[in-house]
């Protein structure tokens, strides 16, 4: 197994292209993502206060001069007509009596949800009773937080997406490689000198696994160089969900190379295959906003465990509530390289 792994090792280090997108690959997509993608990423808050009060000026402003919204100003008759188009995502509507409802202990402002999502609703409850809190203690001069929990981290939601679809895709080298060897006669070969199919496609998978994580690992310290946020309590527990997702990949180029008979079919096979189950992991489009009907398949398919994996950490929670969909996937691996490797024994034996 040692002589096959150094054998492939020789094999991708003449491939001077692999090696070159594993150094630019990450660094284009953290690029794309971050500056190009997260024109959707803010939330549009719309207010309604056409009693123009004091409390009210203090309720724009604060949506206003925040870098966590898209703030705009509607009157009472757009209210509906806003939220039944979805141009807004919540609206918050101050009562025309809001001083003298909060004077007298009230409540003075109604939040309507657009789209039902909790965390942004409750994001925009924290922010008015800052408001709240401002007018009742007549402070003109104040400061209220206008970046409030829960953070947004579009930019490494975006990326990774794009991230997983690049690493899935590039095992496209490792199926061509299988591939040659076949039409070489090596397949033939590996039998007869007494080295098992396992231990075969081991040897090889081992080194695309290690090249592919030098590309992982390429992405994570550009995330980490560029300042962006990944909403984890901590950076490094991104890690093993790459990790987890180049051994899908791994697996996954194994059990195609036993299906796949023209090379000049690999990529556009790999691509039909990966990016539509990319999409509907929750990888290009969140999760949240598909039809339930495309959530319940994307229970289904392992882009969407190792994403969900992620949105539990980003949530805040430890790598013990995520690990069983890591397990999940790797399993799923598993099961999928051992048919690879039944596959391709029982084609070296016709080959032969």
């Amino acid at each position: 197994m040692i002589k096959i792994i150094k054998n492939s090792f020789l094999v991708f280090r003449r491939n001077k292209d692999y090696f070159m997108t594993i150094i630019l690959g990450p660094l284009s997509i953290l690029i794309i993502a971050s500056l190009f993608l997260t024109f959707d990423t803010k939330s549009t808050v719309a207010v309604v206060n056409g009693s123009e009060s004091e409390f009210g000026h203090i309720v724009e402003d604060m949506f206003s001069d925040s870098d966590a919204f898209d703030y705009k100003s509607i009157s009472e008759e757009e209210l509906n007509t806003e939220l039944a188009a979805s141009g807004v995502d919540i609206v918050v509507a101050v009562s025309c009596e809001a001083d003298n409802l909060l004077k007298s202990g009230t409540s003075a402002v109604v939040i309507y949800s657009a789209k039902g999502d909790s965390d942004l609703k409750a994001a925009v409850e924290e922010m008015i009773t800052s408001a709240e809190d401002t007018f009742i203690n007549g402070a003109r001069d104040y400061s209220i937080n206008t970046n409030p929990s829960p953070k947004k981290t579009i930019p490494i939601g975006n990326s990774l997406g794009l991230t997983m679809f690049r690493i899935i895709s590039g095992g496209s080298l490792l199926i061509m490689i299988i591939l040659n060897d076949k039409k070489r006669g090596v397949r033939g070969r590996v039998q007869l000198s007494g080295v098992s199919s396992f231990s075969y496609l081991a040897g090889m998978s081992t080194v695309f696994l290690i090249s592919s994580m030098i590309s992982s690992v390429t992405y994570f310290l550009t995330a980490l160089i560029c300042r962006l946020d990944m909403g984890l309590s901590n950076d490094l527990l991104l890690l093993p969900v790459l990790f987890v997702t180049n051994i899908f990949s791994v697996c996954f180029a194994v059990f195609l190379s036993t299906l796949i008979k023209n090379e000049q079919t690999i990529s556009t096979i790999l691509a039909a295959l990966a990016l539509p189950a990319t999409i509907l992991g929750g990888g290009v489009l969140p999760y949240e906003k598909m039809p339930r009907m495309l959530q319940k398949i994307s229970e289904f398919i392992p882009q969407r465990w190792i994403l969900h994996s992620l949105e539990i950490l980003q949530g805040g929670k430890g790598f013990k509530e995520c690990s069983g969909y890591l397990l999940l996937t790797l399993l799923f691996s598993a099961v999928l390289f051992t048919a690879g490797a039944v596959l391709f024994k029982k084609q070296s034996i016709v080959d032969q």
